[in-house]
């Protein structure tokens, strides 16, 4: 075992709070990321006091970001979705925390329209990853429930392209906190 497996164990063995997960963040370097967010064991009601949430679109609240990593929880009511997207070129890590999210794993064809590659659907407990070279997706909540995903994206995105339905071609998008949290 290497100092750096060492170090990331020693960390992620104390994950019991929100602010546990955040001082783990902090001290870790991005190959870190996915032992930290896969060592978070923690339920709805320990990220309700973080959320917000709409009956018009999923919610992004911010739990942290600096200039290496943001660290997001998504709320979502029953069948909210996000649209088809990128990550701007950023990795991202999803666990969910609450619920069950379905997603979707689009590639562009020839004419740059998303052809879907693989659908599945992740429980509470489950993390999933993607980065652009893997194609784009879209996360629906399925669940007959509120849900909530916890997000790490390694650098921020503040834009990715959205697949325009009514344009059928991608446009970028701005990015936008619903609320951003002071965590103390």
């Amino acid at each position: 075992m290497t100092s750096s497996t060492n170090s990331t164990q020693i960390l992620t063995e104390n994950i019991n709070s929100v602010q546990d997960l955040l001082s783990c963040m902090a001290s870790l370097n991005k190959s870190q990321f996915n032992a930290c967010i896969n060592a978070v064991d923690l339920s709805g009601c320990d990220f309700e006091p973080y959320g917000s949430w709409s009956d018009v679109h999923y919610t992004r609240n911010c739990l942290y970001c600096d200039e290496q990593y943001e660290v997001i929880l998504l709320c979502w009511e029953k069948g909210q979705f996000t649209p088809i997207h990128d990550h701007g070129g950023e990795e991202c890590w999803v666990k969910i925390i609450s619920g069950s999210l379905e997603e979707t794993i689009y590639k562009p064809n020839d004419l740059g329209e998303p052809t879907l590659i693989k659908n599945s659907v992740a429980h509470a407990g489950h993390t999933t990853y993607m980065i652009d070279f893997m194609g784009c997706h879209r996360l629906k909540n399925v669940g007959n429930e509120r849900a909530m995903s916890l997000h790490i994206y390694a650098k921020p995105i503040s834009r990715c392209n959205i697949y325009d339905e009514s344009e059928l071609r991608y446009v970028p998008k701005d990015l936008v906190y619903h609320s951003i949290v002071e965590i103390k």
